[in-house]
């Protein structure tokens, strides 16, 4: 990964090419992260919280996903992020355009502001 932190409220985006089953491991990653795999429309289709740094582990999406969205350790409890919870960007199908409420229900959403950083939309 390359970065020695990840500070509160950023994230890194990582958006394929098309929807596929991704794995990934912590080999030499510093930081714990929270990994959000994210559907084409946005909804969090699984979670991978405090993933350990240097681990071998393999850490799946279990399912095809268009995007991976990675944050620092414990933001996924801190805000209590969970399968189903929508993240909304452009790179996203149905995703809703700036300046419009993020979601009815304010505390099932983040808003995405670029590929590389992460604005809490949950209050």
């Amino acid at each position: 990964m390359g970065r020695r932190n990840v500070p509160a409220g950023t994230g890194m985006l990582f958006v394929f090419p098309q929807p596929i089953t991704v794995d990934f491991w912590m080999k030499d990653t510093v930081v714990p992260l929270d990994i959000l795999f994210i559907n084409s429309d946005g909804t969090v289709a699984t979670i991978a919280p405090n993933c350990v740094p240097h681990s071998l582990q393999d850490i799946s999406s279990g399912q095809p996903v268009l995007a991976t969205l990675e944050l620092r350790g414990g933001t996924v409890a801190r805000l209590k992020i969970v399968p189903g919870h929508k993240i909304i960007a452009r790179q996203f199908s149905g995703a809703e355009c700036r300046g419009q409420k993020a979601s009815k229900n304010r505390s099932h959403s983040l808003r995405v502001d670029s590929s590389w950083v992460i604005r809490n939309a949950f209050g």
